[in-house]
């Protein structure tokens, strides 16, 4: 057995073979196949180079046309496409797991589904909070032909969501915007729809965030957020959300549902829906791991340990949160609120 299957996470990853077309990986003819898997998976992880030189044919029709001196090598996998500079191995993973161009679990369809109670139409602005490749913010802007302005915090992922709606031909209509969710300001009455989907238990200044979102909205303007809750305030300090922080790397901690409840009406938030969605979301993340394994598995070549360790840790991640789900003390909540008349201190 492997070094790296020893790994003590609870979604298997049994090989990590021959990567699925949904990779986008370079395959050029005759290159793939002559390069071991498991080298083409580490120079790809690392974002090392392959250069492969043309090997002599021994058959007499190959011999009589020896290929030219001053031929440049073929470049197979590893390298960053300068026309595809976006695609990192963090980017490339997370379309591999969630779709084309998505990060998070449910990918487009799912946040289709979300936004189904904007009644989006061409005259509304929108604005996505946790943007990531900038996916959904594109289809929307296509679907409906709005405008949805893209902010995600993660600095790859930012760059990746940019590029991509310029290759789109949406770098106006759907763009995509490095920002700290602790220290960004909207304009005020500038959207009448937010999205903030898992994004705020990673941020520090909670409230502030929020009065951010009411200002920015226009009075019975719409806030559609999802996000990881703690089944009480004392779940805090267990073991499993502990555990679960820690590889998301974030000191803060997630809200219960109270503290929402409290927050929103706070800033003239009348919530309308508090749905727990914690099932269906635990099945979007094993559905996603499990097709991405699948897809690997269908071939018997193995990677070398460094390669199986890079895709270990992003499993473990999604593991300890769906530990903390089953341990009782994380809950998925999705949460439909509407903007009230009024105006708060940070609009005047």
């Amino acid at each position: 057995m492997p070094a790296w299957n020893k790994l003590k996470v609870r979604i298997p990853l049994p090989r990590l073979p021959k990567l699925p077309g949904w990779f986008k990986i370079p395959s050029l003819p005759g290159v793939d196949r002559r390069v071991p898997i498991g080298l083409r998976l580490k120079a790809w992880w690392r974002g090392d180079e392959i250069i492969v030189h043309a090997r002599p044919d021994s058959t007499p029709a190959a011999a009589a046309v020896p290929a030219p001196i001053s031929a440049a090598p073929i470049k197979s996998i590893g390298y960053r496409d300068p026309a595809r500079p976006w695609e990192t191995p963090k980017v490339i993973l997370a379309q591999g797991l969630w779709g084309s161009e998505c990060h998070l679990p449910g990918g487009v369809e799912y946040a289709a589904e979300l936004i189904k109670p904007f009644g989006l139409n061409p005259a509304m602005t929108v604005v996505d909070l946790h943007a990531g490749l900038g996916g959904s913010a594109r289809s929307m802007a296509s679907q409906y032909g709005l405008w949805v302005n893209g902010y995600e915090y993660d600095d790859e992922l930012a760059e990746a969501g940019k590029q991509l709606s310029q290759v789109h031909g949406l770098a106006k209509k759907a763009p995509v915007t490095k920002y700290n969710p602790d220290d960004f300001e909207l304009q005020p009455g500038s959207c009448d729809c937010i999205l903030a989907r898992e994004v705020l238990y990673r941020v520090h200044e909670k409230s502030r965030f929020m009065k951010q979102i009411a200002v920015a909205l226009k009075q019975g303007g719409q806030l559609l957020l999802t996000d990881f809750v703690l089944s009480d305030a004392k779940a805090a300090g267990h073991p499993a959300v502990k555990a679960w922080l820690e590889r998301e790397k974030t000191p803060e901690v997630p809200w219960t549902l109270r503290d929402y409840q409290a927050a929103l009406p706070a800033v003239k938030m009348d919530i309308r829906v508090a749905e727990d969605v914690t099932p269906a979301y635990r099945g979007m993340i094993i559905s996603g791991w499990a097709g991405f394994t699948s897809a690997m598995a269908k071939s018997g070549d193995k990677p070398d340990v460094e390669t199986g360790l890079g895709l270990a840790a992003e499993a473990e991640r999604w593991t300890r949160l769906v530990a903390a789900i089953d341990a009782g003390d994380i809950r998925v909540y999705r949460i439909y609120a509407l903007r009230q008349s009024g105006k708060l201190a940070a609009d005047l």
